[in-house]
């Protein structure tokens, strides 16, 4: 519910990317106590409606890209609420490229 990957690195066999793929998969499961919490992965969630961000927020996260890299992009991409998840991932690299 925090979403804190330090408590999750300190267990054996997790890393950093594996406690931060753990995070994205219990979103779901745990997203409305952590959008609450005033978490700012909450909030990019819950502000795109169709699921859109919420998918090129895993799909960067994937690639590597920790949410500390992740958030402050996908803030800076205008209209992200209405985009595809597709068109926010390719606006988000571009960004992270420069």
């Amino acid at each position: 519910q925090s979403r804190d990957i330090k408590v999750l690195t300190k267990l054996p066999g997790i890393g950093k990317k594996t406690a931060e793929r753990l995070l994205l998969e219990l979103k779901d499961k745990v997203g409305p106590v952590a959008a609450e919490s005033g978490d700012s992965f909450g909030e990019a969630v819950a502000a795109g409606g169709s699921g859109a961000v919420a998918e090129a927020i895993e799909a960067l996260a994937s690639l590597g890209y920790s949410n500390s890299e992740i958030m402050p992009v996908i803030k800076k991409i205008e209209g992200a609420e209405t985009k595809t998840s597709e068109e926010i991932l390719k606006q988000a690299l571009r960004l992270m490229m420069k």
